[in-house]
């Protein structure tokens, strides 16, 4: 039992930096990855572009530029159901998958 819930921990603290920069997102709109990492706390700062880039290519975040050619991030509408998926009240299970992550399930032939 002890394991059990020393996974479920593990899996919060996995997410949390996820949570709390999908909520910063869905509060402020577009940020460059400047003003996130100060809103975020997140340094050295040059860390946030990586971070931001890698969360853009798991589809939740949108990247543009803006008029002066900065890059601008926004949460897209796959980073808004994760982000509803992580704050399940009482915690997502690690069971269960969220809406955007396959399952590996393999098809079960029927018996005849």
């Amino acid at each position: 039992m002890n394991i059990a819930i020393k996974h479920e921990h593990d899996f919060d603290q996995y997410n949390a930096l996820k949570i709390r920069t999908l909520k910063l997102f869905a509060s402020y709109g577009r940020l460059n990855p400047p003003t996130y990492s100060q809103l975020a706390k997140f340094s050295p700062i040059r860390a946030s572009y990586s971070y931001l880039l890698r969360l853009h290519r798991f589809g939740l975040l949108n990247r543009t530029r803006d008029s002066h050619g900065c890059l601008v991030y926004g949460l897209s509408d796959r980073g808004r159901e994760r982000l509803d998926w992580l704050t399940i009240p009482n915690g997502p299970k690690q069971s269960q998958t969220s809406p955007e992550e396959p399952t590996h399930a393999v098809p079960v032939p029927n018996a005849l």
